[in-house]
């Protein structure tokens, strides 16, 4: 999977196959997609969408929101899982590269992203509906997150450096 951005009209969500072949597009709304990642039965796809900072003119880390959406493996329309704001006043200078979400799957179907807080970086996950928000843990600057698929580790990087860490659990999740 894989997202394009043209400057002037969005882009989308495509496919390809591993072997090669000719792309398909799998959104029916341009928008400012990023960070495709793979649901683990192949079913279906999350990305993140910006608010459209790029039709105003700016660059995707101008985005002060980004939705978090689903969007089904053979196409379809996108399906919004959660907002998540970037605290107010952040901008790309203050954030870097924190400012483009990244979401991506974990165990038990959850849907897993960093959330920028007074204090560092939330590690947050969410089901697929967007319900039963869970707070893990707080990394101290984390750009973007990743449980592993049995939800007993966490990796993340931070600036240059990629670290992997216990992920505590929380709730019923």
């Amino acid at each position: 999977a894989f997202t394009t951005l043209e400057d002037t009209g969005g882009g989308h969500l495509w496919k390809v196959a591993a072997g090669g072949g000719v792309p398909v597009r799998l959104t029916t709304e341009s928008g400012e997609y990023v960070h495709p990642a793979w649901s683990a039965d192949g079913s279906e796809l999350t990305v993140a969408r910006g608010s459209g900072a790029t039709f105003r003119g700016r660059t995707l880390t101008h985005n002060p929101w980004w939705d978090v959406v689903r969007v089904p493996a053979d196409g379809g329309d996108a399906t919004r899982v959660i907002r998540v704001a970037l605290p107010t006043g952040s901008g790309p200078e203050r954030v870097q590269r924190r400012a483009i979400l990244a979401p991506s799957w974990g165990p038990e179907g959850r849907i897993f992203f960093p959330e920028i807080i007074d204090g560092g970086t939330a590690v947050v996950s969410v089901q697929p509906d967007g319900e039963d928000r869970q707070v893990h843990l707080i990394l101290p600057s984390a750009d973007e997150v990743a449980a592993s698929p049995d939800g007993r580790w966490i990796a993340f990087q931070e600036a240059n450096d990629v670290f992997v860490a216990p992920l505590p659990r929380t709730g019923g999740g």
